[in-house]
C-alpha cells in the first residue's frame, strides 16, 4: 500500500521527518477511517532435604486458573501486524535512555517467615482496595521467538534429526511439556488420568502399556483426584506432569494432619524408566504447591512452574508457615520452603506465588527451588534464563518507572513486572528485576537476544482499560531500559509476536493489519522501516525457512469485523517490502493453534504443516474434529492437502478434545485422549489403522 515510501526508504536509509510523518499519517488515516516478630523456623534445604520436616498434605484454597481465553471472534475486534526489521526509520526511532536507572520494584529474599506473612497481609489489603479484581491473563500457556541458532528456534523447530517430528516449541533446543511425545519408536499420550504408550509401527501400531497416574499419585501420598496435564521425554526417562486437587473436611482444623479448611492444588512430577515401554518403572516422584502452569526441558534439567494461591487471612495461621508458604514434596514427604528461597516483590499485586523447581532427570534429584510472591502471568525461557512476567494494574510506588517511560504515574495503566532467574548448573538464581508498561499477549512477546530482552506489550489506560497503543521495549541483563518504541500504532492491541534474531514480528489489530518492519540491531535505538496492511490478523506466527513467515489467524474486512480462519504466507525476504505470498481460507470454525502453539505440526522435511480444527454440525451442534494438512508448493505458497476427520473415542456429547499430529517415518499419527488414527503420508483416503486406549 505504501510502495513509494518504502522505495524511498530503501534509497535513503535515513528518511527525512517529512517522509516518516507521511507514513504515520497515512497509516493512521487508513486504520482509523503486618507481622509478628517471631524468628524464622529453619527447615532443611528444599532442593536437598537430608532429613525433611514432615508437613501434612498441603491445604491451600484453590482459585480459578488465571488463564483466560479471550475470544477473537467478537465483532468489532481491533488489530495490526508489526514486523521488526533492520534499518533506521526516522520518527519511530527509540530515544536514547539512561540505562543506569532502575526500571521496576525491588525483589528481595525473605528474612524470615514473619517477613513473608507481612507481605501477604500487604497483598490482601491491596486486593481489597481493588475490590478483589485482579488481572487474569494467559500464562503458558500459555500464551510463546525465532532467534539465532544458539538461542532461538530455527525454521524446523518441530522436526527432530531422523525420522520423526516433535513438539512445536518457541526456542530451539528447549522442549516444552505437551500431551504427546515420541522418540520415534514409542508414542506417549496423556489420556486424562493416565498415559498411553503406543508402538509407532504404521499399520501394525498397537498399545504397549498404560501408566495409571492417579493410582501412582495416591500410592505416593498425593491423593486420588488428579489429571495428567503434560509429558516430557528425555532419553529413556518419561516425566508425567499432573495436577492434583483435594478438599479438606469441614472439621479439618481438629485434625492435626490437616492445616485448615479449604481446597488445595499441587503440581506433581512422576518419573518413569521407559527403556522397556511395555513395562514402565516408577523412578521417583516430586511435587510443589500450586496449579501447574508450564514446564521446560533443557540440558537434562526439567523446570516446572506453578502458581500457588494462598487465599484469604482466614485460611492461614501466622504461627504455621505451612499455611502461607509453598511446600515441596518428594515421595510423599512435604517440606516447607525456606524463607531465603522465597523472594518478594516490593509491591506484590496479589497473594499468589510463582514456584519454580529444577529436576535433574538423569539423577532424579531436585537441584533447586525458588518461589516469588507475586505470581506469574507469562513465562519465557532462553538457554540461560527463565523470565517471569507478572502483571500489575496499580501504579503506586512506580512514579520513577512511569517518568522514565513518559507516562503519568497517576494513570490507571497496567505494568508488567519482570524477573530474570538464571538457570546455570541446575541452580535457580534471582538475578534481576524490572518493569515495562503494558501487558504481553503470551510467551512469544518476550525474547532474549545477545543478552537483551525484547518485549512487546499492549499499553492500556483509563478506567475502562481500553487498549490505547502497542509498544516495544528492549532491556539489558539487569532489566534496565535500553531502547523503546513507545507507539507502534495507536488504538491497537498486540495479537501475536515472533522474533527472528535482530528482527521481530508483532501483529496488532483494530480494523486492518499494518505490518511494521523494525530494526533491533541497535538495542538502544529500535527503528521501524516498513509496513504492510491486510485485512484480518494472525494470532500465531511461525517461521518457515529464512524468507517466509506463516500466520494463522482470522479473516476480516476493512471495518474490523472478523470471520473464519486463514493461513497467510508472508514473504519477508526483503524487510523493506514485505508481501503476502498466499492466503488459504480455513473452513472449520476454530482451531486450538490460535491459543496453543504446541498443537501445530511443522515438518519442513516433508514440506507439511498441520494443525487440528473443529467445526459443528448445523442440526444438533455436534462437534466435528479434524486434522488439517497443508503442503508447501514450488511457488512458496501453501495449499490444503487433506482434511483428516477424527472420530476415535468421540461420543455424542464430546464437544471438544485436544488433538496432536506427529509424523514417524512415512506415517502421520493423529492422537486424541482416547485413541489415535494412523495415516500413510500421501495417502489420505482412509487411515491404515486406528488404535484406542
Amino acid at each position: 500500500m505504501t510502495d513509494p515510501i518504502f522505495r524511498a526508504m530503501r534509497d535513503q536509509m535515513n528518511p527525512s521527518p517529512e517522509l516518516t510523518g507521511e507514513l504515520r499519517q497515512r497509516l493512521s488515516s487508513e486504520a482509523g477511517t503486618a507481622s509478628n516478630d517471631r524468628a524464622a523456623a529453619e527447615v532443611p534445604d528444599a532442593a536437598h532435604p537430608a532429613s525433611p520436616t514432615h508437613v501434612p498434605p498441603r491445604q491451600t484454597r484453590r482459585r480459578p486458573s488465571r488463564r483466560t481465553r479471550v475470544s477473537l471472534l467478537a465483532a468489532g475486534s481491533v488489530a495490526a501486524v508489526a514486523l521488526v526489521g533492520t534499518v533506521v526509520y526516522g520518527t519511530l526511532r527509540g530515544p536514547q535512555l539512561d540505562s543506569s536507572a532502575p526500571t521496576g520494584p525491588v525483589v528481595a529474599p525473605a528474612a524470615n517467615y514473619s517477613t513473608i506473612y507481612a507481605a501477604l497481609e500487604k497483598s490482601w489489603r491491596a486486593s481489597e482496595d481493588m475490590g478483589g479484581i485482579l488481572p487474569a491473563l494467559e500464562g503458558s500457556a500459555s500464551g510463546d521467538s525465532m532467534a539465532v541458532p544458539e538461542a532461538g528456534v530455527t525454521d524446523d523447530s518441530s522436526a527432530s534429526p531422523g525420522d520423526h517430528t516433535s513438539t512445536n516449541t518457541q526456542v530451539d533446543g528447549i522442549d516444552e511439556g505437551d500431551i504427546v511425545k515420541t522418540d520415534g519408536k514409542t508414542i506417549f499420550v496423556a489420556s486424562d488420568t493416565s498415559v498411553a504408550l503406543l508402538k509407532a509401527d504404521g499399520a501394525a501400531s498397537e498399545n504397549l502399556s498404560r501408566i495409571n497416574a492417579v493410582k501412582t499419585l495416591a500410592a505416593e501420598g498425593y491423593g486420588d483426584n488428579a489429571q495428567v496435564i503434560d509429558l516430557m521425554l528425555d532419553g529413556s526417562v518419561l516425566a508425567v506432569l499432573a495436577a492434583s486437587y483435594g478438599e479438606s473436611s469441614a472439621d479439618s482444623r481438629d485434625d492435626p494432619w490437616q492445616t485448615y479448611t479449604g481446597e488445595w492444588s499441587r503440581s506433581t512430577v512422576l518419573l518413569y524408566d521407559v527403556s522397556d515401554p511395555s513395562s514402565p518403572v516408577l523412578l521417583e516422584s516430586f511435587s510443589q504447591d500450586g496449579t501447574y502452569e508450564t514446564s521446560r526441558l533443557y540440558g537434562g534439567q526439567l523446570y516446572v512452574v506453578s502458581n500457588h494461591w494462598v487465599g484469604s487471612e482466614d485460611a492461614t495461621d501466622p504461627e504455621e508457615p505451612a499455611t502461607f508458604t509453598p511446600c515441596l514434596g518428594q515421595a510423599g514427604t512435604n517440606t516447607v520452603m525456606r524463607p531465603r528461597d522465597v523472594a518478594i516483590w516490593e509491591e506484590p499485586s496479589d497473594s499468589q506465588y510463582v514456584v519454580i523447581t529444577a529436576i535433574d532427570l538423569d539423577k532424579q534429584e531436585r537441584t533447586a527451588a525458588r518461589a516469588v510472591l507475586g505470581g506469574a502471568h507469562t513465562v519465557y525461557m532462553s538457554p540461560d534464563n527463565i523470565y517471569i512476567a507478572n502483571v500489575q494494574w496499580r501504579t503506586e510506588g512506580l512514579g520513577t518507572l512511569f517518568a522514565q517511560f513518559g507516562l503519568n504515574a497517576g494513570a490507571d495503566t497496567a505494568v508488567t513486572n519482570l524477573l530474570r532467574v538464571a538457570t546455570g548448573d541446575g541452580e535457580l538464581t534471582v538475578a534481576a528485576e524490572g518493569s515495562v508498561p503494558g501487558v504481553p499477549v503470551n510467551q512469544f512477546a518476550l525474547d532474549e537476544y545477545e543478552s537483551n530482552l525484547r518485549i512487546a506489550t499492549t499499553v492500556d489506560s483509563g478506567s475502562t482499560r481500553r487498549a490505547t497503543r502497542s509498544a516495544l521495549y528492549v532491556l539489558d541483563q539487569d532489566l534496565r531500559l535500553t531502547g523503546k518504541i513507545d507507539e507502534l500504532q495507536s488504538d491497537e492491541s498486540v495479537q501475536s509476536v515472533r522474533f527472528m534474531g535482530p528482527t521481530g514480528y508483532v501483529v496488532t489489530f483494530r480494523q486492518t493489519d499494518p505490518l511494521f518492519a523494525i530494526d533491533l540491531t541497535d538495542p538502544a535505538s529500535p527503528t521501524v522501516m516498513s509496513a504492510l496492511k491486510i485485512n484480518g490478523f494472525s494470532s500465531y506466527l511461525h517461521p518457515w525457512g529464512k524468507d517466509q513467515l506463516l500466520g494463522l489467524g482470522y479473516q476480516g474486512d476493512g471495518s474490523g469485523l472478523t470471520g473464519g480462519q486463514k493461513l497467510t504466507v508472508f514473504d519477508i525476504s526483503d524487510p523493506f517490502d514485505v508481501t503476502v505470498r498466499s492466503e488459504s481460507l480455513i473452513a472449520p470454525n476454530t482451531s486450538a493453534t490460535l491459543t496453543d502453539h504446541r498443537a501445530i505440526m511443522a515438518d519442513p522435511a516433508r514440506s507439511m504443516f498441520g494443525f487440528p480444527a473443529q467445526s459443528w454440525t448445523e442440526d444438533n451442534y455436534q462437534a466435528v474434529l479434524a486434522f488439517l494438512v497443508y503442503s508447501a508448493d514450488q511457488e512458496g505458497g501453501f495449499s490444503p492437502t487433506a482434511t483428516l476427520p477424527f472420530t476415535p473415542g468421540i461420543g455424542e456429547h464430546d464437544y471438544w478434545q485436544p488433538l496432536r499430529g506427529l509424523r514417524v517415518d512415512d506415517f502421520l499419527y493423529v492422537c486424541g485422549q482416547k485413541g489415535a488414527d494412523i495415516w500413510e503420508v500421501g495417502s489420505w483416503e482412509t487411515p491404515v489403522a486406528t488404535v484406542t486406549y
